[in-house]
C-alpha cells in the first residue's frame, strides 16, 4: 500500500513539474512575441526628437573626428532616441555633401529597430563645435 502511495506521489510531482515547465515556456514565448510586436510599434507610438537634438544627425552639423578608426565607436556611443536602447552600426560610406566629404554611418537600434544616419567629418572643427565627447 505504501508503495502505491509513493508511486502516486512521484507521478503527481512529475506532472506538476512538467506543467510548470510548460507554463514557463509558454510565458517566455508570449513575452518574446509581445516584445517583437512592440518593437515594430515603438517608433510610431513615441514622438521622435528633432534632428537638431541628435548628434551628427544633420549633414550640416557632422561630428568631427580625427581618425576614421573611431567613427563606429563614437556613433554607437549615443542611445536610441526612441527607446534608449543600444545603437549598432549597419555600415558606413563616404558621401560628398555641400562640397564636403562626410562619413555616413547607418545606425539601427537593437531593441526597437529605429534607424538613422550619423554624419562624421574628418576635418578639425574651427571653434570646437560639434565635437563628440571623449
Amino acid at each position: 500500500m505504501a508503495d502505491i502511495l509513493l508511486v502516486a506521489f512521484v507521478l503527481a510531482s512529475v506532472a506538476i513539474l512538467l506543467r510548470r515547465g510548460h507554463e514557463r515556456r509558454v510565458s517566455r514565448r508570449r513575452v518574446l512575441e509581445q516584445a517583437r510586436g512592440q518593437a515594430h510599434e515603438l517608433p510610431a507610438m513615441l514622438p521622435l526628437p528633432d534632428a537638431a537634438e541628435l548628434p551628427g544627425a544633420d549633414p550640416s552639423r557632422p561630428i568631427h573626428v580625427r581618425s576614421p578608426a573611431v567613427i563606429e565607436g563614437r556613433a554607437e556611443r549615443w542611445p536610441c532616441p526612441v527607446c534608449e536602447g543600444d545603437m549598432r552600426s549597419q555600415g558606413q560610406q563616404v558621401e560628398t555633401l555641400g562640397g564636403r566629404r562626410l562619413r555616413v554611418v547607418q545606425l539601427r537600434c537593437v531593441r526597437c529597430g529605429f534607424a538613422r544616419p550619423a554624419y562624421f567629418s574628418l576635418e578639425q572643427p574651427a571653434s570646437g563645435q560639434g565635437e563628440a565627447p571623449n
